[in-house]
């Protein structure tokens, strides 16, 4: 078949997506190298929630994971 039974589509990191997307509401810097570093007003994709204080999404073609609280749904 072309294109994925459950709706969600490949991005360009090669990654999953949700096709969900927040803004950031405040700078963030990586404090680990798994982790995504933004700008405030940026857009980040969200690929998964980890846990119930972090996503994991792209950002700028950078993969990481991020805290909850620096974004916000558009």
């Amino acid at each position: 078949t072309n294109g994925d039974a459950n709706g969600v589509s490949t991005s360009p990191t090669g990654g999953t997506s949700t096709g969900r997307e927040v803004v950031a509401i405040g700078d963030y810097t990586a404090q680990y190298s798994d982790e995504l570093t933004f700008s405030e007003g940026e857009i980040i994709q969200i690929l998964k929630e980890v846990d119930d204080n972090w996503y994991h999404g792209v950002c700028q073609d950078k993969v990481g994971i991020f805290p909850k609280t620096y974004v916000r749904e558009p």
